[in-house]
Formats: structure tokens, C-alpha cells, sequence
């Protein structure tokens, strides 16, 4: 009898082990709202995302992606960067380069979220001539490190270099060093280095805007070109600097279309 129980114990161990591990051992890896140069990325590789060169790790608890000296490139129309739903938070660490070659796609997307840096690193874009390089659908927050821009922006139609419904910033460093192409321009441009409904600058942020380029070549309805477009622009306790050295604006003088600022 004690042998009978002894065996009936091992057979439903066995059943109940059995029965655990395809959901365990056998599960599938968790997929997060997170895409880094074209992949998505999950809990086998958070860890560890798989980037040109570098480091780069996501903390799903957070939502924080951290670059720690990462190079991100790509050469299709998927972004460098695309979030979707979430508030995600970039921490850089050391120097991080975004390298975007697309023609037609933009390098740092977020839908229905946020995007914020905080660390103590810097994050240098390199811009290609082509579309909006970061478009946040929610608040673009700096709170620490240092975003530079620099290379060429396009100026058919309108894009940025950082675009978002609301750009804060309350630390740390962004800096637009932008070109502008040599080519012939006889249409309206909307192109800008940063571009938001709302802009703050505070507690010690540092924005500083130049803007070089000839466009002599352009007509007089190059008036359409800022370098920032925003609807409403608080600059208390932090610095903004902006510099144009673009022929095409000297005449009026203008930096900021739809601002006032001293």
C-alpha cells in the first residue's frame, strides 16, 4: 500500500511538472513597444540590443533605453529609434552617434508617447539632408546630458531637426550647428531646427540655434523659414541662443516667426 502512494506521488509530479514548463520553460520572449534600428526589441534582447557599434540595453520597468557609446545606423526608411505607446526615456552615456541615411523616413520617431533624455553623456545626430530627424507626438523633455545636431537639413516642405507637440527644457545641453543645401529653391519652405506648439526653457537649460547657408538662390517667399517655429515660447532661468547667418533672412532680421522672446 505505502508503495502504491509512493508511486501515485511520482506520477502526479510528474503531471504537474509536466504540465508548468510550456508555459515556463517553453514561453515565448515578451515583445516590447520599442524598435531600435528596425528591430523590435524583447526580453531575450533588452539586455543586450544588437546596435552598429557599442552598447545599448532597455529597461522595460522604466521604459529606459540606455546608449553607452552606441553608434545607430541604418540605411532603409525604418527609424534609428521608434517607441509606440510609451514614455520612453534615453539615457546617454559617453558619446552616442545617430547616423540616418534614408531619404524619406525620420531617424527617432515616438507615437502616443513621450520622449525625455536624462544622462550624463551626449547624443551627436547627424543630419543628411533629408526629413525630420526626431518627431515626438507627445512632450520632448532635457533634463540632463547634451542632443546636438548638425549636418544638413532639408528645406522642401516642412521638417525639423527635433519636433514635438511640447519641448521642455529644464538641463543639460541641446545644440543645432544646421546647413542648408546649395541649390536652387524658388518655393515656400517650413523647415526649422526645432518646432513645437509650446517651448520652455528653465532651470539652467542651455538651447543654442546656428543656422548657416546661402539662399540668395531662393526668392522672397523663402520668408516661411525659422529657425524655431512654435506657438508659444517661455525662456525663464535658462539660456537660448539664436544665430542665423542665412543671406535670405538678413533683410527682416527675423529668428523666430510666431515668438517673441528678449
Amino acid at each position: 500500500m505505502r508503495n502504491l502512494k509512493r508511486i501515485l506521488s511520482v506520477m502526479l509530479a510528474i503531471l504537474l511538472v509536466c504540465g508548468i514548463m510550456p508555459q515556463t520553460a517553453f514561453a515565448e520572449d515578451a515583445a516590447y513597444d520599442l524598435w531600435i534600428e528596425g528591430s523590435r526589441v524583447t526580453s531575450e534582447t533588452c539586455a543586450d540590443i544588437p546596435v552598429s557599434s557599442g552598447k545599448a540595453s532597455f529597461d522595460p520597468r522604466t521604459n529606459t533605453l540606455t546608449l553607452d557609446g552606441a553608434t545607430l545606423s541604418t540605411g532603409s526608411a525604418e527609424p534609428l529609434i521608434r517607441a509606440e505607446g510609451i514614455d520612453l526615456t534615453i539615457n546617454p552615456i559617453g558619446t552616442s552617434n545617430l547616423v540616418y541615411d534614408s531619404a524619406y523616413g525620420i531617424a527617432v520617431k515616438v507615437t502616443n508617447g513621450s520622449l525625455a533624455i536624462d544622462g550624463s553623456g551626449e547624443i551627436c545626430a547627424d543630419l543628411r539632408g533629408y526629413r525630420t530627424f526626431v518627431d515626438v507626438a507627445g512632450t520632448f523633455t532635457m533634463t540632463d546630458g547634451a542632443l546636438r545636431f548638425g549636418g544638413i537639413l532639408d528645406v522642401e516642405g516642412e521638417h525639423y531637426a527635433l519636433h514635438a507637440s511640447v519641448c521642455r527644457f529644464t538641463g543639460g545641453i541641446v545644440s543645432a550647428d544646421v546647413g542648408y543645401p546649395d541649390k536652387f529653391m524658388d518655393y515656400l519652405t517650413f523647415s526649422a531646427a526645432i518646432g513645437a506648439e509650446e517651448m520652455v526653457v528653465c532651470d539652467g537649460a542651455a538651447v543654442d540655434i546656428r543656422m548657416s547657408g546661402d539662399l540668395k538662390k531662393g526668392s522672397d517667399n523663402m520668408r516661411q523659414f525659422s529657425l524655431i517655429r512654435c506657438d508659444s515660447l517661455t525662456v525663464t532661468g535658462g539660456t537660448l541662443r539664436a544665430v542665423e547667418e542665412l543671406d535670405a533672412l538678413k533683410e527682416d532680421g527675423t529668428l523666430v516667426q510666431g515668438c517673441h522672446y528678449a
